[in-house]
């Protein structure tokens, strides 16, 4: 009986001599995913064209014959070749009865290459954040599906930093505290938040913590005017509130805060408008750039615009407290 196993090292060859071609696959792309791409009889066909070196020269073979070579029906191996070709893996030609197969496996897809197919050097860190992510969508490993959710995931790797992804896996894991949030529905949370993200032009984690703030101020802010729902408000009215918070002149939560409750106290004909509070409150503490609720005092006393100010350092008791690592995006609210 000939000899049709060797073992050198830590490697294991399966052929009749020395002199055929080896074709080998590391252990770690095999844990990190690697045979999981090929559905069906493709992973048997990409190992057959890499074995017969037709990423040099191109293999002329029929149908029938690379049926009777590798698993599956006839059908299935004519599929096997229309994926390697779709994955840009694969040159197909038909010529009469034959059909000419080149490889192409530096257009392999795994973690480091984005949906274009452009490279990049993937870290061992990047390449831990796209299985973790992958975990949540739906798809067994090999199908078509899982496949497009590989993809879907290495473009956001390609286009945002790993801390950021590391801010979105720990968001989803308080998401799933929630027992009205199933895991099978992760895949739609994580694709909200991207879609966000993207919308927004939210691309580094400080960037994220800033637009947090903004939500969570402007959230507290509404809720001090009498908004029962952060939803309500309109855009016209987030973008006025949003401008209290932000800019050069922006005022401070404790500030924006206090200069509304003193617009209803003093206010006694109805609720006061933004446009009023904005008008006689918040754009002279603005000129004037009041740090804190004394100082925002002493202003509209100086300015003759309150003749019962009441000076209270404890109204920051009034706000709910918060902290950016205890917000969760999108957090079931009424």
């Amino acid at each position: 009986m000939e000899q049709n196993f060797f073992q050198q090292g830590d490697s294991l060859s399966f052929k009749r001599d020395q002199q055929e071609r080896e074709v080998e696959i590391g252990e770690y792309l095999i844990d990190k995913g690697f045979l999981s791409q090929f559905p069906g009889s493709s992973l048997a066909l990409f190992l057959f064209l890499a074995a017969k070196r037709a990423d040099k020269k191109p293999v002329k073979i029929t149908l029938e014959r690379l049926n009777c070579l590798i698993p599956g029906t006839l059908a299935e191996v004519r599929d096997a070749v229309d994926f390697l070709q779709e994955c840009d893996l694969l040159n197909f030609n038909q010529d009469s009865g034959e059909i000419s197969l080149q490889l192409k496996p530096e257009n392999l897809i795994f973690p480091g290459v984005n949906k274009t197919g452009v490279k990049k050097n993937c870290s061992e860190q990047e390449s831990e954040i796209i299985n973790s992510l992958l975990d949540f969508f739906p798809g067994e490993k090999g199908e078509k599906l899982h496949r497009q959710s590989l993809e879907e995931v290495q473009e956001w790797v390609a286009d945002f930093p790993p801390e950021l992804l590391q801010e979105l896996l720990k968001r989803l894991e308080k998401w799933l505290e929630h027992p009205q949030n199933p895991e099978e529905r992760a895949h739609y949370y994580l694709r909200a938040i991207i879609s966000d993200w993207y919308e927004k032009g939210i691309f580094s984690l400080n960037q994220l913590k800033e637009y947090d703030r903004l939500y969570r101020e402007t959230k507290t802010l509404a809720q001090i005017y009498g908004f029962k729902s952060y939803h309500q408000l309109n855009p016209v009215q987030l973008e006025t509130l949003q401008s209290w918070l932000t800019g050069e002149k922006g005022l401070s939560l404790e500030v924006a805060c206090w200069a509304v409750k003193q617009a209803v106290r003093q206010k006694r004909d109805g609720s006061p408008s933004l446009e009023y509070i904005e008008r006689n409150y918040i754009e002279p503490l603005q000129k004037e750039a009041a740090r804190n609720i004394k100082e925002a005092a002493k202003i509209m006393a100086n300015d003759n615009r309150e003749n019962d100010v009441i000076i209270n350092s404890k109204s920051q008791e009034d706000l709910p407290e918060s902290d950016w690592e205890e917000l969760v995006w999108g957090n079931q609210e009424g």
